[in-house]
């Protein structure tokens, strides 16, 4: 019978001096120190992250496949709030091996990513050597207590220089998402919410750069609560590809939730992969393209018609993997469960790690794409929501003026035809004369969407009657499907 010792590195390391290349490392800790001095990496370690680690390597010596329910777990154990980790997971038989695997992971992981802190945890078990190392980009810190008398949660932290819309998400017992609303001072956050229910909640600070937004911190929090037993993970086999798999069980958790399944796009596939391959050839993780180009200027440039759209990014070695952090991230488990998001679109690359582990980057895009209808329905349609809006103001209904009609149609059609937002030549001299008032007044729009009526001013003047004239057109410039519209309004 071999015995297992567990040894904890939380030392910081700094590059201190050259050791002889031709030398074994003497521990664990001159491993580490080695391989960030031949990376040129200078990650300090952390405390919470060496639990983490330590839970890692006591579950590899068990056997356990490093995945995202094995991560989640030590994490949660441990009460890791990073949300960008990257893990790693060795066995050797001389410390020589361990530092051989080592520099490559702060060499092409860490510094690639720009990682500030890390944990490490070793176990001798016999002959066998068990190394975990998890890293982390640092965006900011948070701290989470409940008061079991009062029934509050408390919850606050800093986020690091440069972040915008700072913002936050609850999920609660039942797996419901709302919003956490937090105070702000500049870098520094505050905020409480109420615990009604004793058990697990999850809450998540996000905050926008320029190459879109990131989770600043992301933590379990058990609220009067026991900690649930640790257990080791379920493994699921699947041949199933990748994209399906995600999005089999991404629908597995709608309907659990009462809402219809996602829709498979092909078209958004299409988008999505094309940032999936473009994120893994420029080595970049981020919503927002390197040159600045967002998820909504993706879709539109492949002409496809949206009246929403949200975008779920993961780096995962398996499709459960994936998914399983992404369902613990309030932010991300929004979008999944988001009701008015109905379409999606998944593009997965495979981007092995620097170890050579396997690993695959998902881009997941959900759309709701405007309504299928006629420029006629549609006109209908806009009328109705207009005399909507005239209730709520004590306004009378507008009445449909077939005169008027033809004008702002063939108005509507010029506008399609041009594919521009613009009045056309005299359109309004034209108008007013036909309508044989002055107190005329126009709307016009390029939309998928109805309810763009609500913003208009016109909506709520004191007139009687009214025309819409409708045009659908597919353009590059506003996208696939989109109606253009002539309102007239006759006071």
């Amino acid at each position: 019978m071999f015995t297992s010792t567990l040894l904890i590195l939380a030392a910081m390391v700094g590059a201190g001096p050259p050791f002889p290349a031709n030398e074994e490392p003497k521990n664990s800790l001159e491993v580490i120190a080695r391989a960030q001095q031949s990376a040129g990496t200078k990650l300090v370690s952390d405390p919470t992250l060496a639990k983490a680690a330590s839970c890692l390597a006591t579950a590899g010596k068990g056997g356990q496949r490093l995945d995202a329910a094995l991560i989640r777990r030590c994490t949660e154990l441990a009460e890791v709030y990073d949300s960008a980790l990257v893990p790693l997971l060795g066995e050797a038989a001389q410390n020589t091996d361990l530092l051989t695997s080592l520099v490559p992971y702060f060499r092409d992981e860490a510094k690639k990513r720009g990682l500030t802190h890390y944990g490490a945890a070793s176990i001798q078990d016999g002959q066998r050597r068990i190394l975990a190392v998890i890293a982390t980009l640092r965006r900011g810190t948070l701290d989470v207590t409940v008061d079991c008398k009062t029934k509050r949660m408390k919850v606050q932290g800093v986020v690091e220089p440069g972040h915008k819309n700072v913002r936050a998400f609850l999920t609660d017992t039942r797996g419901l998402v709302g919003p956490l609303a937090i105070a702000l001072d500049r870098d520094a956050f505050s905020g409480e919410v109420p615990v009604p229910v004793p058990g697990r909640y999850q809450v998540e600070v996000l905050g926008d750069q320029k190459d879109g937004p990131h989770v600043v911190a992301n933590l379990a929090v058990f609220a009067c609560a026991p900690r649930p037993k640790d257990s080791a993970p379920a493994q699921t086999q699947t041949h199933t590809a990748p994209d399906d798999r995600l999005l089999a069980l991404m629908n597995d958790a709608r309907r659990a939730a009462d809402l219809r399944p996602l829709a498979k796009n092909e078209k958004v596939a299409v988008v999505a992969a094309a940032h999936a391959e473009d994120m893994k050839k420029q080595s970049y993780f981020a919503h927002n393209d390197k040159k600045g180009g967002t998820l909504g200027e993706r879709l539109k440039a492949a002409n496809i018609a949206f009246n929403r759209a949200a975008e779920n990014l993961s780096s995962a070695p398996t499709a459960d993997d994936a998914h399983q952090s992404l369902m613990t991230s309030p932010g991300h488990r929004k979008n999944i469960l988001d009701p008015e998001l109905t379409d999606a679109g998944i593009g997965v690359v495979t981007n092995p790690l620097a170890n050579g582990e396997p690993n695959l980057l998902f881009v997941i895009d959900f759309i709701t794409p405007p309504k299928s209808t006629t420029a006629d329905a549609f006109a209908e349609e806009l009328l109705t929501v207009l005399n909507q809006l005239r209730a709520q103001h004590d306004l009378s209904p507008l009445v449909s003026d077939p005169r008027l009609k033809q004008l702002a149609m063939e108005h509507a059609q010029a506008m399609a035809a041009s594919e521009t937002l613009a009045y056309q030549p005299n359109f309004l001299g034209e108008t007013r004369g036909a309508a044989g008032a002055k107190d005329v007044d126009t709307d016009l729009f390029v939309t998928n969407d109805v309810d763009v009526v609500r913003k208009s001013a016109n909506a709520e003047k004191p007139a009687k009657k009214v025309a819409i004239g409708v045009a659908q057109r597919s353009t590059k410039r506003y996208g696939e499907g989109m109606f253009f519209v002539t309102v007239i309004y006759v006071r």
